[in-house]
């Protein structure tokens, strides 16, 4: 792509960063299969320091919330199939209103696997929080939470 025309292969990464929020964000969402299996660590959407989701989005990978960062969901994010919302030791995240759930051109029997909170299993306070507040939803996946043995904050407020 270039703007003083003639051809090019490239796509520079605001390009593709437009491109990626449109197919999220917008109707178009609903055309795109999920059909691929995400395991390539490179594609993960990596949250380090505090962010808000407040757009409803599909996203297309798996999603890792650092420590000390937190993830605000208050809107609806739809998860591919086997997706996997991983929150790290010391790392939180929290549906406040939102619906977490899985993608719409999945088939009922299609599920996106959990949200895996870890923890230090000597240390409750190095724990992952996962909260869900004011009538957030987590739906479609195998298991909601799961904590993999380690200590986790696991919260569902009114």
């Amino acid at each position: 792509m270039t703007q003083s025309g003639g051809y090019r292969n490239l796509v520079t990464r605001s390009q593709l960063e437009l491109a990626h929020k449109m197919l999220a964000t917008s109707n178009l969402r609903q055309f795109i299969p999920c059909e691929e299996h995400y395991d390539n660590p490179t594609s993960d959407i990596v949250v380090s320091t505090n962010e808000t989701w407040n757009i409803n989005m599909r996203i297309y990978s798996n999603v890792i919330v650092k420590k000390d960062a937190t993830l605000t969901i208050t809107c609806k994010v739809l998860v591919p199939e086997q997706g996997v919302i991983t929150v790290e030791q010391g790392g939180r995240l929290i549906v406040n209103g939102g619906t977490v759930t899985r993608a719409n051109t999945g088939s009922p029997t299609q599920f996106w696997r959990t949200i895996a909170a870890h923890g230090n299993p000597n240390n409750q306070a190095q724990g992952a929080v996962v909260r869900v507040i004011n009538n957030g939803f987590i739906e479609g996946a195998v298991v909601g939470v799961t904590t993999g043995g380690c200590l986790a904050h696991y919260q569902i407020c009114g």
